[in-house]
């Protein structure tokens, strides 16, 4: 069921990467048919095995806060998450930070060959000389005043 021709109103996802950060993996251990019959009583729901498992996931109502269209009611009271639905959200988060790398490193790319083009021209002296020269139009000295012992003099620049 993933060929063009069984679909229509294709649209892109709207930007994924913010919401996927908020995602919270966890490891659990999934109740076994017995413990959760003695918590709650019920002994028809199926969705569990006969022993304790580990496992990895996501909590359903934290991702039902954050992507509700891939949670669903497994019966009325429990929920589940179409982990499959959350491949493609991924794969969108995965462009997205893609996308920010490739900016960061042309962004990094001008800044080298700026750095770059200054070292040179330091190297050069042009930029040294053209400063020495700035500051040497501006440089003022003026006349000095001996101070009342005498000894020392005091110099007026700028």
């Amino acid at each position: 069921d993933s060929d063009r021709e069984l679909k229509k109103d294709i649209r892109e996802l709207d930007k994924t990467l913010d919401n996927i950060l908020k995602l919270r993996p966890v490891k659990y251990n999934m109740l076994s048919r017995k413990e959760f019959f003695e918590a709650t009583g019920n002994s028809s729901f199926s969705g569990l095995s006969t022993k304790n498992v580990s496992q990895i996931g996501l909590i359903a109502q934290e991702v039902q806060q954050i992507f509700p269209g891939i949670v669903s009611n497994i019966d009325s009271t429990y929920l589940g998450i179409k982990y499959t639905e959350l491949v493609p959200i991924l794969i969108k988060g995965l462009q997205e930070q893609q996308e920010k790398i490739e900016q960061l490193k042309a962004r990094a790319e001008t800044m080298e060959n700026d750095f770059s083009t200054q070292s040179e021209h330091l190297k050069s002296g042009s930029i040294e000389n053209t400063l020495l020269n700035q500051e040497l139009n501006s440089a003022k000295l003026y006349t000095t005043n001996p101070t009342p012992i005498g000894r020392l003099i005091n110099i007026r620049y700028e």
